[in-house]
């Protein structure tokens, strides 16, 4: 009665239900099967049913680089043990992160989770009818197995007469992680000195350098948009502010000049930071200050020279949302001279302000970038004298406008007969143009001093 009940086991772990296809692989005592399959580098799951065919048996399924004859050969093992409980091979010893028993005739179901790179596996296993147990969790290939750059084999194999059967054996690719991302700043930290309040300090750089394994596209943002590997956010004290930001992508090992300026609005020491977050985590740049009040309270001396005017050029943009345009200060003085001159940014004596930064900002040297459509008003303020002379400028944002029907180009439009039509001017020299199409719809936008209304 004994012997018929262990065939019954016998025929149950290895005939597949009706109608059912499997692949079967039955190990035999002392004898090394090894079944090939497509190399792997990388990570990926194998899963498979194995049952134990009796009690106390000493039976491997595993994984290999290559072909084998010998335990020192296997890199990745699953084990049914002589006492009657399942475990797998950690670095140098048997072990199980979750005891699991097993019986003689039941099917178990494994998925093993393999990291090639990093030479470590987890490993479930789930009984028939049961709950999925962590068997092994996050152990080391066996030693001298823990340096391969790849498996290819897996193996089955049982010491003792009673054997064990594998079936359903599949092998799922995992898609290789990102390289791994990390960034230098030198010099590290910045320090700004001291700084009168209002008024904006020297720019200072700072070199950027990917030291990570993959490119880096920088975004600055509260999110990381797609395609984006880093995020770069200023954080601490609003008186650090970017000057320019244009490292946007880094292949490993480039770098790229980031620079900043100081302007204090309060008197005291103050910090802040350029943090760059990554999936290596966050990278700052540290930033130091010291505001100081020295604006004067009593009127000028006799004779003293002083600011008068303030003139920003240009004084009126067009813009569509997302452009930029670098407006320059000058200050006009009571001797005549002028400070800085013409067509340099004024860092030292202006404070830049938007009177709708919903429509376009301004940063601390004057570059503006268009937000949305609208009208703002730029303005430059000199805060030497007792009363601050401010210059003005006007920005107009208009939409963004694609190309949206055919026969015209912005290419060869100029060349048509039929292209003299008034100018539709929005500020001193500047102007946004709309090329309309012989229905009368848009077709696209361009900077010049045309209006066209179509073919005549």
């Amino acid at each position: 009665m004994r012997a018929a009940r262990l065939l019954l086991l016998l025929l149950a772990a290895v005939v597949p239900a009706a109608g059912a296809q499997e692949v079967c692989t039955t190990s035999a005592a002392l004898v090394w099967k090894n079944l090939p399959f497509a190399v792997q580098r990388d990570s990926f799951v194998v899963e498979y049913d194995d049952t134990p065919n009796a009690q106390g048996i000493d039976g491997h399924t595993a994984l290999a680089a290559r072909s084998v004859t010998a335990y020192a050969g296997l890199a990745v093992i699953t084990r049914f043990n002589t006492a009657n409980r399942i475990d797998a091979y950690n670095s140098g010893l048997y072990a199980a992160t979750t005891p699991v028993a097993y019986t003689a005739g039941q099917r178990y179901h494994f998925r093993v989770t393999v990291r090639v790179p990093t030479h470590r596996y987890t490993v479930t296993v789930t009984p028939p009818g049961g709950v999925s147990a962590l068997l092994a969790d996050n152990f080391r290939f066996r030693l001298g197995q823990d340096t391969v750059a790849a498996l290819g084999y897996w193996t089955v194999y049982a010491s003792t007469a009673a054997s064990h059967t594998v079936c359903n054996w599949k092998l799922t690719a995992l898609a290789a992680p990102p390289p791994s991302t990390s960034v230098t700043f030198t010099p590290q930290p910045l320090d700004f000195g001291t700084v009168d309040v209002g008024r904006s300090s020297p720019i200072l750089s700072s070199t950027l350098t990917n030291t990570g394994a993959g490119p880096l596209n920088t975004c600055i943002g509260v999110t990381l948009p797609a395609g984006c590997q880093a995020r770069s956010s200023m954080t601490g004290s609003s008186s650090f502010q970017y000057y320019s930001d244009n490292c946007t992508s880094l292949a490993p090992g480039a770098s790229c000049v980031l620079q900043y300026v100081f302007v204090p609005s309060a008197g005291g020491t103050v910090t802040g930071s350029n943090v760059i977050q990554t999936t290596g985590g966050p990278f700052p740049l540290t930033f130091v200050g010291v505001g100081t009040d020295t604006a004067p309270s009593q009127p000028p001396p006799p004779g003293a020279v002083v600011a008068t005017t303030v003139t920003i050029q240009p004084v009126e943009v067009g813009l569509v949302v997302t452009e930029t345009q670098q407006l320059y200060g000058v200050i006009s003085r009571s001797d005549g001279s002028a400070d800085p001159l013409p067509g340099s940014v004024a860092l030292a004596w202006l404070t830049w302000a938007s009177s709708d930064p919903t429509v376009a900002t301004v940063n601390a040297v004057g570059l503006v970038t268009a937000r949305k459509p609208g009208t703002a008003t730029i303005t430059a303020t000199n805060a030497e004298s007792v009363a601050p002379v401010v210059g003005t400028a006007r920005i107009v944002v208009t939409p963004q406008v694609f190309v949206s029907a055919a026969g015209f180009s912005v290419a060869t439009l100029p060349s048509h007969p039929r292209s003299t039509f008034p100018a539709i001017p929005l500020g001193t020299g500047a102007y946004r143009v709309a090329i309309l199409g012989a229905a009368g719809d848009t077709v696209a936008w361009f900077r010049g001093v045309v209006r066209v209304p179509g073919p005549q």
